[in-house]
């Protein structure tokens, strides 16, 4: 443990910050750092509010035509804390993809627990502005981010005795595919609460329309059948 605090001092002597830090507790360590900038842009922030688009929609859109427009840009900082399912991590990798949108960072206070008063001349935010990381959520007391990552392909697919066709793509039949259906469960239903007008059937052919696909989803109803 000690060569691993050696080696962290010697590289924050050398610019670099350690942000995060991951060790079995035995023989192994792996410690992520960031090269921190000379000079910090200037900073605005918004505030992201759940059902509250009339307040920062128009906002935002402003801020990164003016941003993009400036001599000198800013970092926008989109701030949430009001609920625990905010969309701001959605609607900060989709801006992200805007021109102009690489100014774009994010605090996400999952819990509700960081200062309400966004002071980036003050902890925790003055670490963050430093560090300058597009994603920031804090939760459980913790600094964390999250990431889609795309499983390999033989990762998606599962046995299943139930199972009905449906696009991946709307309008594109080449992504038409199975997915596991829920009437798997059908079986084991309580008697109290199953249609006595339904039953579990298999179904051995279909005629194939794919307009009835999109819409309807009809080869999925017909997996339970009601008779």
């Amino acid at each position: 443990m000690a060569a691993v605090e050696r080696f962290t001092a010697m590289a924050e002597k050398n610019g670099l910050k350690l942000f995060s830090r991951r060790t079995d507790s035995i023989t192994s360590s792996q410690l992520l750092f960031r090269k921190l900038k000379p000079e910090l842009k200037e900073t605005e922030v918004i505030h992201i509010k759940s059902n509250k688009y009339e307040e920062w929609v128009e906002r935002v859109k402003e801020t990164i035509l003016e941003n993009k427009e400036s001599e000198k840009a800013k970092n926008i900082w989109l701030i949430a804390n009001d609920t625990s399912i905010n969309g701001i991590i959605g609607l900060s990798n989709c801006l992200r993809l805007e021109s102009g949108g690489h100014h774009i960072r994010c605090i996400f206070d999952y819990d509700n627990q960081l200062p309400k008063t966004i002071d980036f001349e003050r902890s925790p935010y003055c670490e963050l502005r430093k560090l300058d990381l597009t994603t920031n959520i804090y939760r459980n007391g913790n600094w964390g981010t999250l990431r889609h990552i795309s499983l390999p392909k033989e990762q998606e697919t599962i046995d299943t005795e139930h199972a009905y066709l449906n696009v991946v793509q709307r309008g594109d039949m080449s992504s038409l595919k199975w997915f596991d259906a829920h009437h798997k469960y059908f079986p084991d239903l309580p008697e109290n609460e199953r249609n006595e007008k339904e039953v579990l059937c298999q179904v051995y052919y279909s005629a194939l329309n794919f307009k009835v696909i999109i819409t309807s989803k009809v080869l999925f109803y017909l997996i339970l059948f009601q008779i």
